[in-house]
């Protein structure tokens, strides 16, 4: 059976003195396309929720679970964790970055058809890429929220943290373009735009865009998509500067661009090379980055 697990890391006792229990009813999303993913390729919406709460293991290592049937798949951040840890391996870099694109189209299309997914980190986004079908489930987003809370600062970061905005907590819009943002980047460089683990050192780099620009991380990468990228993760700096909730600028991002970059447009399971016809000579870009960053 299909089935989705989520541990919230506490025993019965702890879990009683939380209100985790009235989550239960929370709603998450599954987007769902039919056919080979392509730069395309459009998917459906339908909610989805936990259906009960239930004690797995036994003495010292039994934890309280939320339980979900309809549903199996991979947490992206577990997909791009085990891509890096076997860098040779181009089958789970593929599936990487097929995983990736398939969430980011996702985001795109949500957003345009103002569904509210939530903002999730990788951790709660689960990805399940068939070569006919792809799925891609959001937990619910408070409730995902709030159990990855109890998992420690390090844990929280990885599956969580990383991947959101606090400071776009009251845009939808510019929260689920932040976290779209983070996942491309992540995707197109290997590295995280904002990678402390410390909540209050990355809100810090956050709010002074103390990053690596796409344009800087990749040399010939296409302008549009480094653009779109760059203005997502630079959001959360312009709230700072009180920019009004009606002026932030979301822009769209180029999802061609982004397949072709992720090397996705040639056969099934191989990873094409992007092409760079306008990447500068090494140390002419690397002039020009130290220039930019001085």
């Amino acid at each position: 059976m299909e089935e989705i697990k989520l541990d919230s890391g506490l025993n019965e006792y702890a879990f009683g003195k939380t209100d985790f229990s009235a989550m239960l009813t929370n709603e998450g999303f599954i987007a769902e396309a039919d056919g080979t993913l392509t730069a395309g390729t459009e998917f459906t919406f339908r909610t989805w929720r936990f259906d009960e709460i239930k004690t797995l293991g036994s003495g010292d290592d039994a934890h309280v679970y939320f339980c979900g049937s309809g549903f199996s798949g991979v947490p992206l951040a577990d997909i791009f964790d085990e891509a890096a840890a076997r860098g040779a391996d181009s089958t789970l870099r593929y599936d990487a970055a097929r995983a990736s694109f398939a969430v980011c189209a996702a985001l795109s299309q949500a957003a345009k058809e103002h569904i509210r997914t939530g903002n999730t980190g990788a951790g709660g986004i689960y990805v399940d890429c068939e070569p006919d079908t792809v799925r891609i489930l959001f937990l619910p987003a408070g409730l995902y929220d709030a159990v990855c809370g109890c998992s420690g600062a390090e844990t929280y970061a990885r599956l969580q943290g990383v991947w959101r905005s606090r400071a776009l907590a009251s845009r939808d819009d510019a929260a689920a373009a932040f976290t779209r943002a983070v996942i491309a980047y992540r995707a197109l460089t290997g590295h995280l735009p904002y990678a402390a683990t410390d909540e209050t050192a990355r809100n810090a780099d956050e709010l002074d865009r103390n990053y690596l620009r796409l344009e800087h991380a990749v040399n010939g990468m296409h302008k549009a998509l480094a653009d779109a990228v760059d203005s997502a993760l630079e959001l959360p700096a312009l709230i700072q500067q009180k920019k009004a909730p009606q002026e932030l600028p979301v822009a769209e991002l180029p999802l061609a661009a982004l397949y072709a970059e992720l090397g996705l447009e040639g056969a099934a399971g191989v990873l094409n090379e992007a092409a760079h016809p306008g990447a500068l000579p090494a140390d002419a870009f690397n002039a020009k980055v130290s220039a930019y960053y001085k």
